[in-house]
């Protein structure tokens, strides 16, 4: 298993209380050190919603390797980032594990795939796509959707995804626990998804 991890951010959602809820996000989950890591290159906003986005397809990523049933931010610490041709890769660790992350990072939207050091992104498929409504409902539409268009997997009907108490999120086939490695994530208006080739 490549332990497939994905996050979209929706760099255009604003929260209510602004600039006060980035710093209290960032407090909470980032050390100084991956709080300044970006720090002449992007916007503080958008590096807090990076370093997030790494941190929760981390997150998903460890579920799957069954390292974490509970999402503490701090517990994944980010080792290292380096821009490569456009993309960001990052180096995370959570207890003994390190795990990898490639990051695509646009004006108005971020898009992050992690998976197990020993695996490689060639095996992965990701997508993005902005819909019209912020609604829950239309968002898990809208990803199956996605999936489905791009022709990965034609019997999307009996998929749905959803979270338990402690907001892990997996994957069903007609109700049943779905064995494959896939993703589905959604922020504002941006849906998207990560999937084993």
């Amino acid at each position: 298993m490549i332990a497939l991890g994905n996050d979209v951010v929706d760099l255009s959602w604003s929260p209510k209380n602004g600039q006060a809820y980035f710093i209290k996000l960032a407090s909470f989950a980032f050390s100084e050190c991956e709080y300044y890591h970006f720090a002449n290159r992007i916007s503080i906003n958008d590096r807090i919603m990076m370093l997030w986005s790494i941190k929760e397809a981390s997150y998903k990523s460890a579920v799957k390797l069954g390292l974490a049933d509970r999402f503490n931010p701090k517990d994944f610490v980010i080792r290292e980032i380096e821009m490569i041709k456009g993309l960001i890769y990052s180096k995370i660790q959570r207890a003994d594990t390190i795990l990898v992350g490639r990051t695509v990072m646009e004006h108005d939207k971020i898009h992050t795939i992690t998976i197990h050091e020993d695996c490689e992104f060639s095996e992965v498929r990701f997508n993005d796509e902005w819909i019209t409504s912020s609604d829950y409902s239309e968002q898990h539409v809208a990803v199956r959707d996605l999936v489905k268009k791009d022709g990965y997997c034609q019997d999307m009907d009996t998929i749905s995804f959803s979270k338990n108490k402690e907001g892990i999120p997996f994957v069903l086939n007609n109700g049943e626990l779905l064995k494959v490695d896939i993703s589905f994530s959604h922020h504002g208006n941006l849906v998207g998804y990560g999937m084993k080739t």
